[in-house]
C-alpha cells in the first residue's frame, strides 16, 4: 500500500507530536514501606554476619550482584559473594547506620556507615573497623529490596609497614 507524501508527512508529524508529550507514568517515589524493607535487609545482614550464616547473608544480594570490597577485586554473583563473606575472619560485632535512602520506581541507593569487629584466629584482640558504604538496590516482584551493587571502605588509615629488624639487616651486609 502506497501513501501520498502528504499522508506520510501527517503520520510523521503525529508520531513526533506523540513522542514529545509528557509521560503520564513517571516512576513513583519510594514509600515508607520501601524504606522499611530496605532497612530490614541491612538489619538482616548484621544478624547473619555475626551469626556466621553466610548463606543467609548472600541471600540478601541479587543473583547477579557485584560486591566491591576494599583492597580486593570485585566479587560477582551471589555464590562468590557468599564465599567472600565466609572468608572474612569471624565477625563478632557489626552495626550499620543508614544515613540516606533515595530512589524511584524499582531502583534505590542507600548510603551509610558501619562499625565492624573481627576476631582473626590467634589474634591477641579483635580488630575494629569503621567506614562507609553505598548500596544500589533493585525492587523484586515480591517487594523485597536486595543488594544489586555494594561498595564499602574503611575510614581507618592503612597500617604502615613494620620497620625491618635493624640487627638482622646489619648482619646481612
Amino acid at each position: 500500500m502506497r501513501h501520498s507524501p502528504m499522508a506520510t508527512l501527517a503520520i510523521a508529524i503525529t508520531l513526533v507530536s506523540a513522542a514529545c508529550q509528557p509521560v503520564d507514568q513517571a516512576p513513583s517515589e519510594l514509600t515508607a514501606a520501601d524504606a522499611e524493607a530496605i532497612r530490614a535487609v541491612d538489619a538482616a545482614a548484621t544478624e547473619a554476619g555475626v551469626a556466621g550464616d553466610f548463606d543467609a547473608f548472600a541471600a540478601l544480594y541479587t543473583e547477579d550482584a557485584i560486591l566491591l570490597p576494599p583492597n580486593a577485586p570485585a566479587v560477582t554473583g551471589r555464590s562468590a559473594i557468599r564465599d567472600y563473606w565466609a572468608s572474612v575472619p569471624p565477625i563478632v560485632a557489626f552495626e550499620i547506620e543508614v544515613e540516606e535512602i533515595v530512589g524511584r520506581g524499582d531502583l534505590a541507593y542507600v548510603q551509610g556507615s558501619y562499625l565492624l569487629e573481627l576476631a582473626p584466629p590467634g589474634a591477641p584482640e579483635p580488630i575494629r573497623d569503621n567506614g562507609k558504604f553505598i548500596e544500589i538496590r533493585r525492587r523484586q516482584p515480591d517487594g523485597s529490596w536486595p543488594l544489586s551493587r555494594d561498595i564499602y571502605n574503611s575510614n581507618l588509615p592503612i597500617a604502615a609497614p613494620e620497620p625491618a629488624d635493624a640487627t638482622a639487616s646489619e648482619g646481612e651486609t
